[in-house]
This record gives structure tokens, sequence and C-alpha cells, in this order.
């Protein structure tokens, strides 16, 4: 694939991930709340699980959600701009200074939702996913780029 299809492909990914994100926030309460209320009885009883309360499991799935869709825009935003950027960690960190942004603001928004609110543990808990989104991105990039190096000193001793 070339450069450049790379490139629109993983902005598109990421501009879809914004707009999701920005979607599930602008839901009113009552609507995010059933939602949540029904992916959680969903996977209750996927996994056969009986013995939780309902309203502690459906905490867990908001927090997991939150860090998941968060690791994902870290994830995307670190891939695209670390195709711009020569110097890998600059693009690391100013992936998390956006990412963080970006959560800040989101929760901001849910303050206007009606029945929602803003919390600065959910930007705290959107961070973290984000760093391990970026850190994941970043470590198998290091892999990828040694394992290439040393497979091309191999072939170079083979010829040799």
């Amino acid at each position: 694939m070339k450069k450049t299809t790379k490139r629109l492909v993983i902005l598109i990914l990421l501009v879809l991930s914004c707009v999701m994100i920005f979607m599930f926030s602008a839901q009113s309460g009552k609507k995010s709340s059933d939602i949540s209320e029904y992916l959680t009885e969903f996977f209750l009883r996927l996994f056969h699980i009986t013995e939780m309360d309902m309203g502690r499991a459906e905490h867990y799935l908001r927090k997991t959600a939150h860090f998941v869709e968060f690791f994902i825009l870290g994830a995307l935003t670190y891939t695209f701009l670390s195709m711009f950027m020569r110097k890998k960690f600059l693009a690391y960190l100013l992936s998390l200074f956006v990412t963080i942004l970006y959560a800040v603001f989101d929760e901001l928004h849910q303050y206007f939702i009606p029945g929602r609110s803003a919390s600065l543990n959910d930007v705290l808990l959107d961070s973290l996913g984000a760093l391990c989104g970026i850190f994941t991105v970043f470590i198998l990039q290091w892999i990828i780029f040694y394992h290439r190096k040393s497979q091309s000193v191999l072939r170079e001793g083979k010829n040799t």
C-alpha cells in the first residue's frame, strides 16, 4: 500500500474515532444509560455471569468503554503523527497532549448535555487509555524497526 494511501486510511479512522466519541458524549443521560444497561445485560448473559450486581457491572462496562475508545484514539493519533515526524518520541508526546486535550473537551461537552456530567476521573481514565494506546503502537513500531534491521544484517551476512 502506498504511503499516501496509508496516511489517508489512518486519517479517516482517526476522524471516525473522534466522531464516535463525540456522538457517544452527545447522547442524553437517559439514552446513554439505556444503551449501557442493554450492553451490560448482553455481556452478563454472554459470559454466563449471574453473581454480579447490575449497577456494578454497568459501571465497569462504562469505564472500560472510556478506556478502550481513548486507547483507539491514542493509537490512531500516534500512528498518524509518526508518519510525518522523524522524532518518534516527539510524536509520542504530541499525541498524548492532543488526546488528553480531546478527553478534557469531551468531558466539557458532556457537561452541557441533559442528564450528563463532567468527571475528572473520566478524563484521567481516558488519558490512561490514550497513553496505553500510544505506548502500544510506539513499542510495536520499535519492535518492527529492530526486527527489520536484524533481518537486513542477516541478509547482508549471507551475501558476503
